[in-house]
């Protein structure tokens, strides 16, 4: 992406900042500040995010994904039948971290994260998102298991985040089904909320430092020096993310 077409972007993420906030104000009212705020402070992040992304990295694709989860995240507030929508480029976002590519079991997964966004009532359902919560956290376990070296290790980063947000989601379910007066609903939302922007921090963080492209030669070589020759494969394996390592 050139750098016209990236400020072009980035200036429609700004459009969507401004956007989602008129909504929420519209939606919670101007003096529900404990409605709107932590609302707004989602779909911000993401959309923050992918400003940040633009310009500091301007070719990488997350960018895309991160916008997208952020506008997705305002149509609830649009539409009460269009509050899970936001899970369909998250779990994208999820699986393609940090190269932006997805691979892998991911390809099954991210359709059919799509397609479950935006039907009626699927993560609606206390069981349905249970099972579905339990089915990403071990595809995200699988994407991660798959990689190897640096990748492995951005992936592992993913992987903990993804397990963060779904089991946020399971205790979600799980309380609206032992509190049927909605009596825990407050809560987990301010959860899952917090969950949110922690995620989005940490994939911005992410690309912008592009950490995960960078192997840690001169740890591995200082500690190399230290160890015992029957410690060389451990050390090597345990940097290079993979416990097959054969030397």
């Amino acid at each position: 992406m050139t750098p016209p077409r990236a400020r072009v972007e980035a200036a429609g993420w700004g459009t969507a900042m401004a956007a989602g906030l008129a909504v929420d104000l519209a939606g919670f009212g101007p003096d529900d500040v404990a409605g709107w705020l932590p609302d707004v402070a989602v779909g911000w992040t993401f959309l923050a995010g992918a400003i940040l992304i633009r310009r500091r990295v301007p070719g990488d694709r997350l960018a895309l994904l991160l916008g997208l989860t952020g506008i997705t995240w305002f149509l609830g507030s649009l539409d009460p039948g269009l509050t899970f929508v936001h899970r369909g480029p998250l779990v994208h976002l999820l699986f393609a971290y940090p190269a932006g590519r997805v691979g892998g079991v991911g390809r099954a997964v991210v359709p059919a994260a799509y397609v479950v966004a935006i039907l009626p009532g699927a993560w609606g359902s206390e069981p349905a998102t249970i099972g579905l919560a339990a089915g990403l956290l071990a595809a995200a376990v699988l994407h991660r298991d798959a990689a190897r070296g640096p990748m492995r290790r951005a992936r592992q980063q993913a992987a903990v985040v993804s397990a963060v947000v779904l089991l946020i989601l399971v205790a979600s379910a799980t309380a609206r089904l032992v509190f049927t007066q909605g009596d825990a609903d407050g809560v987990t939302l301010v959860a899952y909320e917090v969950c949110l922007v922690a995620a989005a921090l940490a994939a911005t963080r992410g690309v912008v430092r592009g950490t995960w492209r960078r192997t840690p030669v001169t740890d591995l070589v200082v500690q190399l020096g230290g160890d015992r020759s029957g410690a060389v494969r451990d050390a090597l394996a345990r940097e290079l993310g993979d416990p097959s390592l054969q030397v």
